[in-house]
């Protein structure tokens, strides 16, 4: 069971990559990058489609993060859910 101390742990390891971000404002994506990064978090997108997203550099894959990023939020499509975390895995991220 997660605790609410794994969770403060996982949240406080900025830069967190959001893997799912969308530049579409109607879209969850979109709404959760914002709604975190107003909160003050350093979020980095994770789009194949988009160099930057409300002005932060977004990569196009979870494998093109720089080192620093520990931390990976996905939300995907369940198609893509399985090759963004092997990736991950692979990496040794969260």
């Amino acid at each position: 069971m997660t605790t609410i101390k794994q969770i403060n742990e996982f949240l406080d390891s900025q830069p967190i990559a959001l893997a799912g971000v969308s530049r579409n404002p109607k879209k969850f994506g979109y709404a959760a990058f914002k709604e975190l990064k107003e909160k003050g978090m350093k979020i980095i997108p994770v789009n194949p489609r988009a160099d930057e997203i409300m002005g932060e550099k977004s990569y196009p894959s979870v494998k093109m993060l720089p080192p620093e990023v520990q931390s990976i939020i996905v939300f995907t499509k369940k198609e893509l859910l399985k090759s963004s975390l092997t990736v991950s895995q692979s990496n040794d991220r969260k």
